[in-house]
C-alpha cells in the first residue's frame, strides 16, 4: 500500500493525540472522466474556456461527492470538521482531528495527504 502521508505529516501525526485538530489538504485521485478531460486540455495547449472549466470543476464535484458525504456524515454526528474544496486542483483542504485525518487516509479516493502550509507572497500585494 503507498504511504499517503508526506514523512514530516507522519512525524506530526505520529506525536500528537487522536483529538488534536490539524489542517491537511486531501488531494483526490482523479476520475476516469476528469483525467480524460486533462488529457484532452494539455493537448491542446491554449487557455482552457469557460465551459471546459465547468466541466472539469462538475467532474471533480461527481468524483469528490462520496467523500463529501462521508465528511457531512462525520459533522451530523457532532465532529468539529472544516473543509473548503479546490475542484481544479481536485483537493480538499480540511480541519479535523487527527483520528479523522488517519481514517480518511484509508480511502481509495484520497491520493495523498499533505500539511496545509501558510503561503506568503515574495512581493508586496498591491
Amino acid at each position: 500500500m503507498k504511504k499517503k502521508f508526506e514523512k514530516s505529516l507522519q512525524k506530526k501525526l505520529d506525536s500528537l493525540p487522536p483529538e488534536q485538530k490539524l489542517s491537511v489538504i486531501l488531494l483526490l485521485r482523479n476520475s476516469d472522466s476528469e483525467e480524460e478531460l486533462l488529457q484532452q486540455l494539455a493537448k491542446k495547449q491554449k487557455r482552457i474556456t469557460r465551459e471546459e472549466k465547468e466541466s472539469l470543476k462538475k467532474a471533480f464535484q461527481e468524483s469528490a461527492a462520496p467523500l463529501l458525504a462521508h465528511l457531512n456524515q462525520l459533522t451530523v454526528q457532532g465532529e468539529s470538521i472544516a473543509y473548503r474544496c479546490a475542484g481544479y486542483l481536485n483537493s480538499i483542504s480540511i480541519t479535523a482531528p487527527v483520528w479523522i485525518i488517519r481514517e480518511l487516509s484509508k480511502r481509495d479516493d484520497v491520493e495523498s495527504i499533505l500539511e496545509d502550509q501558510p503561503v506568503y507572497s515574495l512581493e508586496p500585494v498591491r
